[in-house]
């Protein structure tokens, strides 16, 4: 190995006094290796000779491509200088973006060309995405550089790359963009094909099934509901632990066989790579080669045109042939069920170890029957005796299809949750807690790159130590594990728009960062409600007529923004609250909302009574907050009730049924032409939509308290403020990411300002 090469190799890999553990973490997780010895970590020539052949070639090839020293995006990691780089002078900004910026988009760049080419080749859906470690690495990368452009942090890049990533996982049911979509005449509605996306929906409904009996994963299905699986129980009964474990080396023993196979069918066949399937074709040949028709090594290589290098290459049916021998041999092996031979006298233990098992599969991030000393006695005596086994949460990880982005925030606020049987106002949440949110891919998207912020879990998120090793083993915060009906997170959406959206216009924002929405549908609007969890969607207000409407903002010092009132329908009580402000007053915009909450609640039948909170960028750098009181809206056979005034969807010749976080803004879904119908007369229809879901009584409550938290309350609407609106055209979706990426690399390599 020449000399000057490792050289550079070292000096990309130390330059910026980037300590040691972190260039071990960059090297991994950027050339796909298995952590190194200790040993090694400061030696990368002691480390070289013992790399494989294949391996070292691609670490020539890669710094073969990539800039040199000053350009690594290692850079990133160097503390910041002092000011947002974006307010300084044109050579500060230029080298930011030359050596710091654009280093950065191109390893994203280069990962989610790896990804895609790993699905084109038909790898695992758990071995197509980089590992989740790598990319809390690049988190926290985005976060400080980001910080430094912007003056705050964003993770928006991130977002979009894990979206587009998350295409190509096999997690995700169908691509957005093959869902029609058009808008209404005077533009305040986009309407969705609902039945398109019902079909599509429904194809995919087997691939849950697939993951198990194809791919050899462990469940997905587990949890509270269908997302409560972001990450993986890590708790199993012994035998199923040495399954899963002994599954996954066999397997990867028989691809090195397959392999070692296909080179014997070439050579008998007298083929290279790469071959077509039409010279692999010929039953007379091949039977006169000794090669069998039926071998799983010749379809594979029938299927890919080369050597196999993953076992998601394989046929799907020499992998279920294969797992279902493994079952069959490994039960053999074992013995019988997860907790065979217990004396009679532990009989009782070794049921209530099957229960705790169980328990922690269902109920990730609980404590077994609220009972900390008792779920701390069976993880330790289940360990022990060799009934239960911890997989580490980082192994686990390597069999889980998703992947998601893990921040830290805390409340500056108590967070307020309805008790659905005493209609009381109970403290889900107190002030002061540490709370972190994960963002990961919609599998069934309904808007432009749809994802969910999913709370923690009440599990350790930070750092690498023995608790987050533990996972779902030890829960560190089980309060944090909370429903998602009857408890408005404000707080939540707020703290998850600051980080997906870039404090300044679009003029001044980095290549590859977008806007972004957050919200929380109401109870009648979602689906899932034993799992907290947020809608997020790449957009922003100015996309949506109604909630661009204003009626007479007023400058309030107390969020220090914007304070409207909005009436959308013919009631007063059929209006919506609005404060645009600044990046830095999200904590007093919290504080007045709770407020303006709790007295609604208060004052009202509690347990009648939901919010639509929505929050985004205003595309100049400010966020948009929108709070509508709205009713519980019950429904039956697809109409919807309000339990105040009595009517019903039907009187309003409504598409929908309720209010959710998509409708509320104008965004719907119609499987019928009379849905069609309906959307399509636009303003009208939310109309409709805001008279339908009123509380009585709402405005006046709403005003109340705003008079009394603000020394400026705005003035109260005298009527509907709905009014025409220039049409916005129907532009075609956005290229993909991977694309974008590329085309803004190349726009930027060359910047002058």
């Amino acid at each position: 190995m020449a000399g000057p090469f490792l050289d550079q190799l070292l000096e990309s890999l130390q330059y910026g006094a980037v300590p040691a553990e972190v260039r071990v973490v960059v090297l991994t997780h950027l050339l796909d290796l298995q952590p190194l010895a200790d040993g090694h970590k400061n030696d990368i020539k002691t480390m070289w000779p013992a790399l494989p052949l294949g391996l070292r070639n691609r670490l020539q090839q890669w710094l073969a491509s990539a800039p040199t020293h000053p350009q690594t995006f290692e850079n990133a990691l160097v503390p910041a200088s002092a000011g947002p780089v974006s307010k300084m002078a044109a050579d500060a900004r230029r080298s930011f973006m030359q050596e710091r910026w654009l280093p950065f988009l191109r390893m994203l760049k280069s990962e989610l060309d790896l990804v895609v080419s790993k699905a084109a080749q038909n790898f695992s859906p758990e071995k197509r995405l980089p590992s989740q470690a790598a990319i809390v690495q690049w988190v926290s990368i985005c976060r400080k550089l980001t910080a430094e452009w912007h003056g705050r942090p964003n993770i928006a890049v991130m977002y979009e790359w894990m979206v587009e990533a998350s295409e190509h996982s096999g997690d995700t049911g169908y691509n957005w963009n093959l869902i029609k979509v058009c808008r209404s005449p005077d533009s305040y509605v986009r309407i969705a094909d609902g039945k398109l996306r019902k079909e599509l929906y429904a194809a995919s409904s087997g691939a849950s099934k697939d993951k198990v009996e194809v791919h050899g994963l462990p469940d997905h299905n587990v949890g509270a509901s269908a997302i409560d699986n972001t990450v993986l129980p890590n708790v199993l009964s012994n035998r199923d632990a040495k399954r899963l474990l002994v599954k996954e080396v066999l397997k990867r023993v028989f691809v090195v066989l397959l392999r070692c196979k296909q080179r014997r069918i070439l050579r008998v066949l007298g083929l290279s790579l790469p071959v077509t399937p039409e010279a692999l074709s010929d039953p007379a040949r091949l039977e006169a080669c000794g090669v069998a028709a039926d071998s799983p090594a010749l379809r594979a290589l029938a299927g890919s045109g080369n050597l196999i290098a993953d076992w998601g290459q394989l046929h799907r049916d020499d992998k279920v042939k294969f797992n279902e021998f493994l079952e069959v041999h490994l039960k053999a092996v074992q013995g019988g069920p997860s907790f065979p031979g217990l004396l009679s006298k532990r009989e009782a233990t070794a049921l209530q170890l099957r229960e705790f098992v169980s328990w922690v599969h269902a109920n990730p991030g609980k404590v077994f029957q609220n009972n900390s000393a008792l779920h701390r006695q069976l993880l330790l005596m289940g360990m022990w005796s060799g009934q239960i086994s911890v997989i580490k949460r980082t192994e686990m990880e390597g069999y889980t299809i998703h992947r998601y982005l893990p921040f830290e925030w805390e409340r500056s606020v108590d967070l307020i949750r309805v008790d659905e049987s005493t209609g009381k106002l109970l403290v889900a949440r107190p002030v002061a807690s540490a709370e972190w949110s994960r963002l990961r891919k919609n599998a069934f998207p309904y808007a432009d790159s749809h994802g969910m912020g999913i709370s923690s879990g009440g599990i350790e998120e930070a750092g690498s130590g023995l608790l987050h090793e533990l996972g779902t083993a030890a829960p560190t915060d089980e309060g944090a594990k909370m429903g998602n009906w009857l408890c408005n997170d404000i707080e939540k959406v707020v703290q998850e728009a600051l980080v997906l959206n870039p404090p300044v216009s679009w003029a001044h924002i980095l290549p590859g960062e977008d806007f972004h929405e957050v919200a929380q549908n109401p109870k009648a609007g979602s689906s899932i409600g034993a799992t907290q969890h947020t809608q997020i969607a790449r957009s922003h207000v100015k996309e949506w007529p109604l909630y661009s409407l204003s009626h007479a903002p007023v400058q309030c010092q107390e969020v220090g923004g914007l304070v409207d009132l909005v009436q959308v329908g013919d009631h007063a009580d059929a209006f919506f609250l609005k404060i645009t402000f600044p990046h830095s007053q999200h904590a007093a915009v919290c504080k007045l909302l709770k407020a303006v909450r709790c007295h609604i609640l208060s004052s009202v039948s509690a347990v009648n009574v939901d919010f639509n909170v929505l929050c985004t960028s205003n595309g100049t750098g400010a966020l948009v907050l929108i709070f509508t009181p709205i009713a519980n809206i019950s429904k039956d056979k697809g109409v919807g009730k309000n339990p105040f005034t009595g009517e019903v969807s039907s009187q309003y010749g409504l598409p929908v049924p309720a209010m959710d976080s998509g409708s509320g803004r104008g965004s719907i879904m119609c499987t019928s032409e009379e849905e069609w119908a309906a959307g399509l007369k636009g303003a009208v229809m939310l109309e409709g939509l805001y008279n339908l879901t009123r509380v009585p009584n709402a405005f006046k409550l709403t005003y109340e308290c705003l008079q009394k938290e603000l020394a400026s309350p705005p003035p109260a609407p005298k009527a509907k403020v709905i009014k025409p609106f220039h049409r916005i055209p129907t532009t075609p979706k956005r290229p993909v990411f991977q694309d974008m990426l590329e085309g803004m690399i190349a726009a930027h390599a060359d910047c002058r300002s």
